[in-house]
């Protein structure tokens, strides 16, 4: 005896397929219900503010994550009178060492399964200064740029005019090249042909070659007497240069010798020329003496009889005992 079921019990797919769903939109909503209620307590939190120029699909309760940790959620939203949107967010007190003065905030733009059930949410950004965040202060929020922002960024118009001189730039390359290849084919002959002389000269390089190393071999061998003679005068040459030294030292050496000598000279010449002088004196006295047959001179009457030539150095002595005295008329005796 079989048992089989009541019609009334049997299921479709399609209603197996709904039964899914509501489990689905019951667990859903389960989640979302752990994740408000364990989001934060009034009076253990602080609230900020924010400004934007619209609400980016960001719904009350849409929460706020650091590091991708829900810490906050959306407390208000309300539209200002200048057209903006203002947020107002409500994070837990604990992580306040956290909520400095440049933290930001940016638009959540990841999509996840929160983000299908509540909508878009927000992302709190640390700063890296030491000043907190006070209670109620506004926070700055990095909002996603559009389309006709980023067109204005990067100002696509003027980038469209660039590409369309650039291509027309290209098609007149191509038009030129086209109309050139007659020039190009010339010029890939010319290439050939001087590949095929430099190839020609590469085979006859290895003979010039030594023909090179030949002849510099024969200047090497009739050079090397030319250099043994040049190095023999060059040994003569030092030894000259050595016997020349020698006599330099001894030249000075004789100097230094000489150089008294030589300074007492005009004092020996001042000398001589004052004996001289006395010498020529007694003698013109000695001509003018009566007991000798000679004219008595009177000195004190006529001082132009007896004339004493100033005997300079640069006469000769000759010269001073060439020089008859003024007055003297006698002449010598005979005997």
């Amino acid at each position: 005896m079989s048992f089989a079921l009541p019609q009334s019990f049997k299921t479709t797919p399609q209603e197996k397929m709904v039964g899914l769903f509501v489990l689905f939109a019951i667990a859903a909503f389960i989640y979302l219900g752990t994740l408000k209620g364990g989001l934060t307590e009034i009076g253990k939190t602080l609230t900020f503010t924010t400004q934007v120029k619209q609400s980016y699909g960001i719904t009350l309760g849409a929460p706020v994550k650091l590091s991708g940790v829900v810490i906050g959620e959306v407390s208000e939203i309300s539209l200002l009178k200048s057209g903006k949107v203002a947020i107002s967010i409500r994070l837990p007190k604990k992580y306040q060492q956290l909520y400095t003065t440049d933290s930001t905030l940016k638009i959540d733009s990841q999509f996840g399964f929160d983000t299908m059930l509540i909508g878009q949410g927000m992302i709190f950004q640390p700063g890296k200064n030491n000043k907190r965040l006070k209670n109620g202060d506004n926070v700055f929020t990095k909002e996603p740029q559009t389309l006709a922002d980023l067109t204005k960024e990067f100002n696509l118009a003027e980038i469209s005019k660039q590409m369309g001189g650039i291509l027309d730039n290209i098609e007149r390359i191509t038009a030129n090249l086209a109309q050139k290849e007659n020039d190009i084919n010339n010029i890939l002959a010319n290439s050939l042909a001087l590949s095929q002389s430099l190839n020609k000269t590469s085979a006859k390089l290895p003979q010039t070659i030594n023909k090179f190393e030949n002849l510099l071999a024969d200047i090497k061998n009739n050079s090397a007497p030319v250099f043994k003679v040049a190095e023999k005068r060059l040994e003569e040459s030092k030894a000259v240069l050595t016997s020349s030294n020698t006599l330099m030292l001894e030249l000075q050496k004789l100097s230094r010798k000489t150089e008294p000598s030589v300074e007492q000279i005009p004092k020996t010449l001042n000398t001589l020329n004052k004996t001289l002088l006395e010498i020529e004196l007694l003698t013109k006295q000695l001509k003018g003496l009566w007991y000798l047959g000679g004219k008595t001179t009177d000195f004190n009457t006529n001082t132009n009889e007896i004339l004493i030539p100033y005997y300079n150095n640069n006469e000769s002595f000759n010269d001073l005992f060439s020089i008859a005295p003024k007055g003297d008329d006698s002449e010598p005796q005979q005997n």
